[in-house]
Order: C-alpha cells, then sequence, then structure tokens
C-alpha cells in the first residue's frame, strides 16, 4: 500500500500480520480501532490523514526479539506502531490501546489531540535486545490540542500504563498537556 491515495481507510475489527503503508494519503479518517490487532508492524510514516487516526482499543503487537544468526537486522523489529513524520488534520486516538512494541511519532504534526487515556505502552528494556527499553518516541512532536497520557474519569480500575522510556524530546504542544491523575510509568526491566 506504499503511497496510496483514499478517500477513507478503515482496518476496523480486523486481525493482520503487517501494514506497511509509506507515505500514504488519505483524504478522511483512518481507523485501526475497536477489535483490531496486528502480529507484526504497522507502519505508514510520512503518511497524511485528513481527519483522524482512530486506534481507540486496538492491539499492537511486535514486541523486539532477538536476530536469527546469519540474518540481516529487521529494521521494523521492536516497533509495533510506525507513525513518525505524519501529518494528521484531525485527533490521534489511543484510548485503551495495547502497544506491545515501540509507539512511534516523532515528527508527527497533528492537528488536534493526542489522546492516550487508559493505553498501555508496553516495550520494558530486555538485556540483549536494543530495540526495548522505549515505549513512546515522540521526539519533536507538533501537536495543536491536548496530550492526555492519564487515566479516564469512567475507568478508574484503569490507567495509562507505561512500561519502558516515554521520550517527549522539543514537543510543540498548543493545548493541554496532562500525564496525571492516574498514569502509571513502569520501571524498566533489567
Amino acid at each position: 500500500m506504499n503511497g496510496m491515495e483514499s478517500t477513507f481507510l478503515s482496518f476496523e475489527n480486523s486481525q493482520v500480520g503487517c501494514i506497511e503503508a509509506d507515505v500514504v494519503r488519505v483524504k478522511g479518517d483512518f481507523y485501526l480501532r475497536g477489535n483490531f490487532s496486528s502480529n507484526g508492524f504497522v507502519r505508514f510514516p510520512g503518511g497524511s490523514i485528513g481527519g483522524d487516526l482512530d486506534c481507540n482499543g486496538a492491539r499492537f503487537n511486535n514486541s523486539p526479539v532477538l536476530p536469527k544468526a546469519n540474518q540481516p537486522p529487521d529494521p521494523n523489529n521492536g516497533i509495533a506502531l510506525n507513525a513518525g513524520g505524519i501529518s494528521v488534520g484531525g485527533d490521534v486516538l489511543l484510548g485503551q490501546a495495547v502497544v506491545k512494541g515501540q509507539l512511534v511519532l516523532d515528527g508527527a504534526n497533528l492537528q488536534g489531540d493526542l489522546d492516550c487515556t487508559d493505553a498501555q505502552l508496553l516495550n520494558p528494556y530486555q538485556h540483549p535486545l536494543a530495540q526495548s527499553g522505549l515505549a513512546l518516541d515522540a521526539d519533536h512532536l507538533s501537536v495543536k490540542g491536548s496530550l492526555s497520557l492519564k487515566k479516564s474519569q469512567d475507568s478508574p480500575n484503569r490507567a495509562c500504563l507505561a512500561q519502558g522510556e516515554i521520550r517527549l524530546l522539543a514537543p510543540l504542544t498548543s493545548g493541554a498537556r496532562s500525564c496525571v491523575p492516574g498514569a502509571v510509568f513502569g520501571k524498566p526491566q533489567g
């Protein structure tokens, strides 16, 4: 799907291995929500979405693994969702999503909100896996709306959980930033 253009794109309630859609162009919304699950990388770096990127309730699983002997390194190893450099005209919604591996949003430009309410970002450090330890890579992220890594008021038994580093170097936000109350940042393993 590299270089694809569409008015609307939905993988809602789908189960996939990998999705590779570099520089995808979606004029409206892009849905990876509901019972969506991936067992491999999902990547669309440098893409453009005119509406929302809705990943509410989705499951992304691409935890880092040791490379096989005599195999070149896999650049997608340990990266569950790669939306680096993406431009989104609306919101990026990751409410109650479970991301096993890195969530990459470095250099992304969001006109709306980044909402990770009740999300689980799981990539704890595991020796000797170089790709482990970074749960959210959002360096130079630009968010015109609000940035939320928190617990919802409607689900008191849940919280935004991060096992691994949350990296937000030089973010630009116009709206509110909320990382508490109820955010739980796990101590890296190792």
